[in-house]
């Protein structure tokens, strides 16, 4: 897993953005099992120090972001 991969994960989740507040909290939900995923993964020698830090700084911005998100 790699900047790019997430990049596009986020982007695939902006679009299926839905006008409530059950989708966001889903989204929500999908993106801390992600971050967890990259956790363990880092720990178990897979992703190095940085990468994994990279990777977990782009989805808590996009997690932040979308929490300031008013549902359409």
């Amino acid at each position: 897993m790699n900047k790019v991969v997430v990049n596009e994960a986020v982007q695939e989740w902006v679009s299926r953005f839905g006008p409530n507040d059950e989708d966001r909290l889903i989204e929500q939900a999908t993106i801390g099992k992600t971050m967890a995923f990259i956790v363990l993964q880092s720990a178990c020698g897979y992703l190095d120090k940085e990468e994994a830090f990279g990777l977990l700084t782009s989805l808590s911005t996009y997690m932040e972001l979308l929490s300031k998100v008013e549902p359409k």
